[in-house]
């Protein structure tokens, strides 16, 4: 019962809904190719934050990820991304310790301060209910956006869209996992627990130890992280 309640909150929450104008778009991070270029998920999203960013919806936008299994800035491609498609430079922030979703929520709540009254994540759609939930318990006022799938671009029925389609459907049962993980290994809930356990998954950079299982990157997928 609990698995269909909160894969039927993953799927609610990647709806499309109306955007009222916030102060910033937060767009997470994802894995990059071995050459160096963004994965599909990564593109699909940096497109989408253009595309909200051209409809006067926000003045900013963060990007907020970590580095490549090569050593490569996830935050700086995303930069030249936005900035090639139009996007002012001086409207493109970039941090590069958002290694997680915990910490990409985490570093918008600390660009957010005295700044920001609210802000819009943009990511894949089976993402933006822990995003969602996330911010609400790190008391970020924040809404989400799915980011448009280039499946969708595709006709109806061939073989590349359903395979798409099939591994979006891997995603949602993996992040099923990814939020009840969130939710038992929270910082506020470990500290209620008890106050000596609350950061001893934590290496001394503030990364998890403890983080859910990354999907398969050589493919181009973003890491549940």
């Amino acid at each position: 019962m609990g698995v269909a309640i909160t894969w039927l909150r993953i799927r609610r929450a990647a709806v499309p809904r109306p955007l009222a104008p916030v102060d910033a778009i937060v767009v997470p991070g994802a894995a990059l190719n071995e050459d160096g270029s963004p994965c599909r998920e990564l593109r699909e999203r940096v497109d989408t934050a253009v595309a909200l960013y051209w409809q006067d919806l926000a003045r900013a936008v963060l990007c907020a990820g970590g580095r490549s299994r090569i050593g490569l800035s996830e935050t700086e491609v995303m930069r030249e991304m936005l900035i090639t498609r139009g996007v002012r430079p001086e409207a493109v922030l970039i941090d590069e310790r958002a290694t997680s979703t915990r910490r990409a929520v985490a570093v918008a709540a600390e660009h957010a301060a005295g700044r920001w009254r609210r802000v819009a994540f943009v990511s894949s759609s089976y993402h933006l209910h822990r995003i969602l939930m996330e911010a609400r318990r790190q008391a970020l006022p924040a809404t989400v956006y799915p980011a448009v799938a280039e499946s969708r671009r595709l006709p109806l029925g061939t073989p590349v869209r359903a395979a798409l389609q099939l591994r979006r459907a891997g995603q949602r049962l993996r992040e099923v996992v990814a939020v009840w993980w969130y939710a038992a290994s929270s910082p506020s809930r470990r500290r209620q627990q008890s106050p000596e356990l609350a950061d001893v998954d934590r290496r001394p950079d503030g990364d998890s130890l403890r983080e859910c299982p990354q999907v398969d990157r050589g493919h181009g997928d973003a890491a549940v992280r």
